[in-house]
């Protein structure tokens, strides 16, 4: 199901997603995490019974705008489709075109969808797909705070270049098990590629 935090403000729109709000003049969502389950934590400037509609018919899971925003990462157009529900009842709820904004690190996307009167500059798309962008890495690598002393510690053995081999000696325990909190890792941060956690950690001691 989709995770929403308002209240806690996850995504922090005001401070983070300035230029995708001023192209979007009639509203836009943006959604992080596994769209194939609906395990994501998403937030949406739409009108509220557009986002409630929306949410209590589970559209994310068949959403035309979704679906190929996944199938071609980057920037695509959506406008109002009669064979479409969600399209139909987007355009009924002041959402009649737009476009989608999709990025994706290591199996986990962003993806923005955002309503607009007219159509965005160039410039425009391309400042929006880059804020969209930083805000994903940023989202991501907020996420190591969550790991554990002995998770960040495991992580940092890699970075510095060692093998599983030696790092399971080191902790005296076996392969398997140090595949296996790798994995543990990568679930909590969101993505499936261990290169990628290291990554992140780095990152996250920028912000």
């Amino acid at each position: 199901m989709i995770t929403q935090e308002r209240n806690k403000n996850v995504l922090q729109l005001s401070n983070d997603l300035q230029t995708i709000g001023n192209v979007a003049s009639n509203g836009f969502a943006v959604g992080i995490g596994n769209f194939s389950t609906g395990q994501i934590v998403a937030e949406s400037t739409y009108r509220d019974d557009w986002q409630q509609l929306y949410n209590a018919r589970r559209w994310f899971l068949i959403d035309p705008t979704i679906k190929g925003a996944i199938a071609a990462p980057g920037v695509s157009h959506w406008e109002p489709a009669a064979n479409s529900p969600v399209l139909s009842a987007a355009q009924d709820h002041g959402c009649g075109a737009g476009l989608s904004i999709s990025h994706q690190i290591a199996g986990s996307w962003i993806i923005a969808g955002l309503a607009t009167e007219t159509d965005p500059s160039p410039a425009a798309i391309q400042a929006a797909r880059e804020e969209l962008e930083a805000l994903h890495w940023k989202t991501l690598a907020a996420r190591v705070a969550g790991l554990t002393p002995e998770q960040r510690d495991l992580v940092q053995m890699f970075a510095a270049g060692d093998r599983a081999k030696n790092v399971a000696a080191a902790l005296c325990i076996s392969e398997d098990a140090i595949k296996q909190r790798k994995q543990t890792i990568q679930r909590a941060l969101g993505v499936n590629s261990f290169l990628t956690v290291v990554h992140l950690c780095a990152l996250s001691r920028t912000f």
